[in-house]
């Protein structure tokens, strides 16, 4: 049987399972998703190092990197996913955010809801293209 992960990828399984994917699950495909596109590797802070974003408060440069950033909506929606992880770390400026406001941003939304939103941000920031639907012949 043919199905399609959250991440849009199309995958085969001999049967689906009876319990829902994972929240986990349903948020790390999303997040290797955008990994593939190699979201990060466009950032406009992508050469200031990492120690840019976890350096307790972000500087002038990293504030204003994250204002002119051509993937900014996917570095939120990666940090709102990746926080909402078991493993996800809570910290760092991610797409002009600290982790009080990113707090604030996933309220109240479902693993669903914020692996779509990245999936989403990765088609609006030109990263991936929307994935063409077979129409069946009528």
């Amino acid at each position: 049987m043919q199905t399609t992960t959250p991440a849009g990828d199309d995958v085969e399984v001999e049967s689906l399972p009876d319990a829902p994917l994972s929240n986990v699950t349903i948020l790390t495909g999303a997040m290797a998703r955008a990994d593939r596109a190699r979201w990060a590797e466009y950032a406009s802070c992508a050469n200031l190092g990492n120690d840019a974003w976890f350096n307790g408060r972000p500087t002038k440069r990293l504030r204003e990197a994250c204002e002119a950033c051509p993937v900014h909506n996917t570095c939120l929606a990666y940090a709102l996913c990746n926080e909402a992880t078991l493993a996800g770390c809570r910290a760092g400026f991610w797409a002009g955010t600290l982790p009080g406001a990113r707090d604030a941003l996933a309220r109240g939304r479902s693993a669903s809801d914020l692996a779509m939103s990245l999936c989403d941000a990765l088609v609006e920031d030109g990263l991936i293209r929307t994935p063409q639907r077979h129409q069946s012949a009528s």
